[in-house]
């Protein structure tokens, strides 16, 4: 009699559920990074980050109409450089980069392949755009007592040592509010800037960092940066032990580094962060990065391998 009253109890707790104690939940998410937003649609796993990636590269060494002393040494180096690691590495189609170095890097050149960025045919809304500069930059100031950034091209007729004279500015190079006038026609959703190159006219406007929550929102909106490799009064410079502009040196190397992590997702402003204390560091604080917007508030992203984790 016990032991059919043993077995009853026992058939009593398995119908209960209790021999198979619940499995433990697994734990949360505890990962940091800016851009955790799986939520995302631009995000989704395994695809491109960008339905096309399009850019201009350009290096200039030799600068015809300028003196000696005013040649440069590495920036071809340094276009070169960028080009080939956001082909290898970052989803950028070898088709869509056009590189203008020395004597192709004419105003007319650089303008007609900025004005290529606003063909609808072309270039979609999901798509990313980018512009590198490196060369000589030029502040001028205003009769307002402003200041205007202008790229200087390989055919430019200026005197670097007269900047009040805007004149031949005018003429012969391009203003940087022309660049963000030619990027904000174009349909891409984010586009982007980087000059090494001396500016100090050349920044919109700050922005502090954003917190997780507000990436996934800013990641959505349209974007227009500039990231430049030093601040207002401060020059850019060459090292020949790097072989590059230090701020493009870094550049490149942070790019490679993170490239080594496949789906790794980032932002501009987090390649800024680490940008500032690397450059920073290499010049002895002569060098001081910025990055700032065009009347955006939204954020351009890099993936290693071009594509966004699952």
């Amino acid at each position: 009699m016990s032991e059919m009253r043993s077995l009853a109890i026992v058939f009593f707790l398995l119908t209960l559920g209790f021999a198979a104690p619940p499995k433990p939940k697994p734990p949360a998410d505890t990962n940091k990074n800016l851009i955790e937003t799986r939520g995302t649609p631009s995000l989704a796993g395994g695809k491109p980050l960008y339905t096309g990636s399009h850019a201009l590269i350009i290096g200039i060494n030799k600068y015809p109409n300028l003196p000696p002393q005013n040649q440069l040494s590495f920036a071809v180096r340094d276009a070169t450089a960028l080009r080939d690691v956001l082909v290898r590495n970052y989803g950028f189609e070898a088709k869509n980069v056009i590189l203008l170095t020395d004597a192709d890097a004419t105003l007319a050149n650089i303008r007609d392949t900025l004005a290529s960025f606003a063909d609808s045919d072309k270039v979609k809304v999901d798509d990313r755009v980018l512009v590198y500069f490196s060369g000589h930059g030029q502040t001028v100031p205003t009769p307002g007592g402003g200041e205007m950034g202008y790229l200087i091209p390989a055919d430019a007729k200026v005197d670097l040592t007269n900047p009040s004279n805007s004149a031949p500015y005018l003429r012969t190079c391009l203003p940087m509010r022309q660049i963000w006038e030619y990027l904000d026609a174009s349909p891409a959703k984010h586009a982007l800037v980087i000059a090494d190159a001396c500016f100090s006219g050349l920044l919109a406007r700050m922005r502090g960092g954003l917190s997780k929550q507000a990436a996934a929102v800013m990641l959505a909106r349209k974007a227009r940066m500039v990231l430049t490799g030093g601040s207002k009064g401060e020059q850019t410079s060459e090292r020949s032990d790097l072989g590059h502009g230090v701020f493009t040196s870094k550049l490149v190397e942070e790019l490679n580094s993170r490239a080594g992590t496949p789906g790794n997702v980032f932002t501009v402003s987090d390649l800024y962060a680490a940008l500032q204390g690397e450059v920073s560091s290499a010049t002895n604080g002569k060098q001081n990065p910025q990055i700032g917007s065009f009347e955006s508030e939204g954020d351009v992203l890099f993936a290693a391998g071009g594509n966004a984790p699952p």
